[in-house]
This record gives C-alpha cells, structure tokens and sequence, in this order.
C-alpha cells in the first residue's frame, strides 16, 4: 500500500517525503519482533529486570507462556499478552549488550506502533538515535507531526 503512495506521490518532493517516512517506520516495526523474541530468549535464562519501580525476575519463557516472579509470587500471561512495561524492560535491558543508535528507532517504533501508542516515549527514542548519529532519527521525529498519527492518537 505505501509503495502504491509512493508511486502516486512521485510527482510532488513534499507527499513522496511524507510516505517516505511512514515507510521508514513501517521497516523500523516490521524488525522490532525478531529483536523482541531476540530479547525474550535472553531473558528466559533467569534474568532480574527493574520494571519503574519494581523489580521482576523472568521464571520462563517458552512459545506459548511467559511466567515472571513480582512479590513472591509468580505469574503466568499468555507470551502475547506480556504486559508492555515488563516487555519494554526486557528489551532495553538486551539492547544495553549492544549500545547502537539503531536500536533506539527499533524502540520509538515500537512506541508507535503499540496499541496505546506513546508518541513522547518515541520521540525521546528517535532524538537519542538522531543525537547519536542515526540520520533516520530526524526522518521519523518528523514523523511525529504528521496528521494521520496525531489523529489516530488523540481517539
């Protein structure tokens, strides 16, 4: 579908510009999942993570369940169903082993794209990578002002 926008906008720099960078992020979020599962894998080895101002430690982490331990007591939540703050902690905590500017647009993307989308927590993530020197960063910051995101984010 972008790529039909593209072909359609070709004719004016300002539209091919803006599809560009809502395909950059689909890019950004079509390899988010790999590093999640990446990262989930990791964590499945027994590994604590501050989650705010909590403190969890990973049980297990198998195709179907990921069971965690908060107060004594441990959890179990569908794998899909991982609550977003403790999948978050989980992949930040794996990027830490690989400190790139890159991942910060694999995060701000995830920001984006989750169901509640947090488009403060993405804009922090692209202006680290942008920063940082990831030239991409400044594409999708402004993709931050685009109409159709801040439409779809204000329902």
């Amino acid at each position: 579908m972008l790529e039909a926008a593209a072909d359609r906008a070709a004719v004016d720099a300002d539209v091919l510009d803006r599809v560009s960078r809502w395909q950059l992020l689909a890019e950004y979020a079509r390899q988010f999942p790999q590093h999640r599962d990446d990262a989930l894998k990791s964590a499945s080895e027994g590994r604590d993570y501050e989650v705010g101002a909590r403190k969890i430690g990973v049980v297990e982490v198998n195709d179907q369940l990921f069971i965690y331990r908060e107060k004594g007591q441990n959890i179990r939540v569908p794998r899909n169903a991982i609550p977003d703050d403790i999948l978050l902690a989980i992949v930040e905590a794996w990027f830490v082993g690989a400190n790139q500017a890159g991942n910060h647009m694999l995060l701000g993307a995830y920001h984006v794209t989750r169901q509640r989308p947090d488009l403060e927590a993405a804009q922090r993530e692209w202006s680290v990578a942008a920063r940082r020197g990831e030239p991409t960063g400044r594409q999708l910051l402004r993709l931050l002002d685009d109409p159709l995101l801040q439409s779809a984010t204000n329902r």
